[in-house]
Parts: C-alpha cells; structure tokens; sequence
C-alpha cells in the first residue's frame, strides 16, 4: 500500500514530438519515505540553436542536510543505435542505464531515456554546479533528483518516482500510481519532460478519467522558474498541485445545489407570457429540490428550463447544468414530445 504523506513525485522521460504514439515505457522506479526532496533541470544541448552545446551547467540548490540518495537522468534522440551511455559530470565519468527506447522523429532512429545514480558526487558536491558533457550534441536535456534530511521531520514527504521514455504525441499512455492510501498534507506531481515546443500545444493532463482533468491545458514554453534556458530549450519540468483529487480517494457522493433555473420563454412574471395569473416559472426549494411550470407559450416550439448547479463533495467542487423540457403538444399524435431551446434568455425564478 502506498502512503502519501506529502509530495509524489511523477518522473516522466518523454519526447513530445509531432509524429506517432509509442509504447508504454514508463515504470515504479522506487518510492522513498519521510524524506525532503529537490531536483533541478538543464536544457540547451539540442544542437537546433546557436547557444546550444553538448556541454551545459546545472544549478542545483535547496539541499540543506545529508544526501542519501540522488538519481542523474538525461534524454536524447539519436541516429546510432550505439550511442554510448557515458557522459561527464563536473569532467568526471558517469555511466547511465538505459531506461528505455522508443519511436524517433525527424529521421532518428529512436528515443533514449537513461538514469544514473549520482549520491556519491552530490554527496561531495551539494549544492552548486553540475557541468554535464553528452557524447552527443542531440541530447534534449538532464533533471537531478535528491533526496536529502533537513533534520525537521514535520515538513518530510513520501516521493514516488516514475521513470521510462514514452515517445507520445497522440495521447498519454496511462501510469497507474497506487493502490494510494493517502494520510495528509499535500500531494503534487511533477513531471519531466524532453522536447516541449511552444509552437505544439501541450495536450491535457488527467487524473482519474479523460472526463475529469486537473489541468485542461498548461503553457508549453520551456523552462518556467529555475530551468536555464528559454523557449527552445527543449526540456520541462512542471509541478501540479492534485491534493483535492487524493484527499477524497472513497468517491463520496457528492451534494447538489441548484443555484439558477432559465428558461428559453419569459416566465409568467410578464403580462401575457402565461395568462391572467403572474408569477414565477421556477422556484428553489433548497440543495436540489426545484419546482418548475409545466407550462409552455401556445404560439412558441415548447419551453426549454435550464438547471444551473453546483456540486462538492467537501473538498472539490463543480458547476454544471442540465435541461428540462415542457413540450409544445403531448397529445398522442406527437409522441416525440419536441421542446425547442431558442436561447436562454430569461431569469424563470423572477
């Protein structure tokens, strides 16, 4: 059972690029308990740009105890299916593993995703610069996860991290984190990702279902904050806030409130629209009771009521609306009963 306690991390290696879907590639790499956590990015060696180099510096900060564990991880495209998977780090050697690979675009063979376990150099180095040499000038960029004790256990989180290469532009492959047993505090997800281009809007990221998104379109200008590198860079890493969507893990149902009624005709309030007596077409009775006129305008196409209403379940909440429909005629000889919406133009409640 995992138990969240604070942050989840969610490490995606992952080309955005404008072609075919891949395979799914993305696993449990490992889940760390009651610890504090930073990471930190670096783009800029995609040899697309003048400023672009194979070699670049990332700037770590925010460690401030001992370091137990961190992870190196770096994506590239490449032509040579033998690309090494050595690079240099402050101009020592690093050996990374090959997570793994997936479609290529632009010609390239394939994608890479690799990690390598960096707690010794972090551990000597702390906080500071990482230069980062790639055997390749078509590396998109490198993250840096650390995790570290401040010695304060009050502000500890639980990190789970997932890592892979899931080369997908048609749609997301799904990652299925849990079974979650969540305790307190907030939970967000951060995700890392190669090749982000501003001229390619970003697709929706969902939890849960493709009907209830937590973030319907994000920014996909590159490296927003502490990143080096601008648009072009072609490396992301985006944190999301999804402790409304944790906290209430049992799907309780949910409470309605109806707010507004409209109606597409004017309501009875106005000499002529519904006779001699004058009054209103709905009422609000409480939470998600209403009472509506069945009733309808004898030259019109039927009336169309539009419920407006909220619902929480105590810790998110929604607006919707549905229709209600009085048809013009419900004689047998027109038993589909039309009501036509010709705009909802009035307040039914007044």
């Amino acid at each position: 059972m995992l138990r969240l306690a604070g942050v989840a991390s969610l490490l995606l290696m992952t080309a955005h690029l404008p072609a075919r879907a891949g395979a799914l590639a993305t696993t449990l790499f490992g889940t760390f308990y009651d610890v504090d956590f930073v990471s930190a990015g670096v783009g800029g060696f995609f040899y697309v740009s003048p400023q672009s180099s194979n070699t670049r510096t990332l700037r770590l900060s925010g460690i401030t105890g001992p370091v137990s564990a961190a992870y190196l991880y770096w994506h590239s495209d490449e032509f040579d299916t033998s690309v090494s998977t050595d690079i240099t780090v402050n101009q020592g050697p690093v050996q990374g593993q090959v997570l793994s690979a997936d479609g290529g675009c632009y010609n390239y063979t394939r994608t890479l995703s690799y990690r390598a376990d960096v707690t010794d150099l972090v551990q000597a180095v702390g906080n500071g610069n990482y230069t980062i040499t790639m055997p390749s000038n078509r590396a998109r960029g490198a993250s840096l996860l650390v995790i570290f004790d401040d010695g304060d256990p009050a502000n500890n989180v639980d990190v789970v991290v997932y890592d892979g290469n899931d080369f997908n532009d048609n749609g997301w492959q799904l990652v299925t984190v849990g079974p979650v047993n969540y305790v307190s505090g907030t939970v967000r997800v951060q995700l890392h990702v190669a090749d982000g281009q501003a001229e390619f809007a970003d697709m929706a990221v969902y939890i849960g279902d493709s009907v209830n998104p937590f973030l319907p379109r994000c920014s996909s200008n590159s490296f927003i904050g502490a990143i080096d590198g601008g648009n072009g860079a072609y490396w992301d890493i985006r944190t999301f806030d999804i402790t409304s969507y944790v906290a209430n893990p049992s799907g309780d149902t949910p409470s309605i409130t109806v707010v507004a009624v409209t109606s597409d005709e004017a309501t009875a309030s106005e000499r002529g629209a519904g006779g001699p007596d004058h009054a209103p077409d709905a009422f609000l009775s409480g939470g998600s009771s209403v009472q509506l006129r069945a009733e309808r305008a004898g030259g019109g196409d039927g009336r169309v009521y539009v419920l407006h209403f909220t619902a929480s379940n105590g810790v998110t909440s929604c607006v919707g609306s549905v229709a209600v429909r009085v048809p013009h005629s419900q004689g047998r000889k027109n038993l589909d009963c039309p009501a036509v919406d010709s705009g909802q133009l009035y307040d039914a409640t007044v």
